[in-house]
């Protein structure tokens, strides 16, 4: 554990929420603001990809079961297509059989959305350090 938040060295961080469910955002949202990230939203595929494209989102935190474009092939276009890497967080319910194939297609991490919310602050600061290094 960093002794001192990423978001204390490096802020603003902005972090993009990218989930179907307005609840699940909502609540995610929650928890990032309470440890001191921006935060912005999108609720499916090609909306994330024009945030992603305008610029100023540090870390990306991408559901997989999504309608229309999934989680999944917005992976694979935003690894494919955008000339800056993001750093991408696959932060879904999905169980957890599927991260090593998800890590071999480019996330950063895998962490399941319904778990301790301060597994997710501590994800995303060990993913943005890596990052930093």
């Amino acid at each position: 554990m960093l002794h001192k938040s990423v978001c204390e060295v490096y802020m603003p961080i902005n972090i993009l929420i990218v989930d179907d469910s307005a609840d699940d955002r909502f609540v995610t949202r929650k928890i990032l603001e309470k440890g001191n990230y921006m935060v912005s939203e999108a609720s499916e595929g090609i909306e994330a990809l024009l945030k992603i494209g305008a610029g100023n989102i540090d870390l990306v935190l991408l559901d997989l079961a999504m309608p229309g474009m999934d989680g999944l092939e917005l992976l694979e276009i935003i690894r494919s297509s955008l000339s800056q890497r993001v750093p991408i967080v696959i932060y879904t319910a999905s169980t957890a059989y599927m991260a090593k194939d998800l890590l071999a297609k480019g996330s950063d991490a895998f962490l399941n959305k319904y778990g301790k919310p301060g597994s997710l602050v501590g994800k995303l600061e060990e993913v943005l350090h890596s990052k930093a290094a």
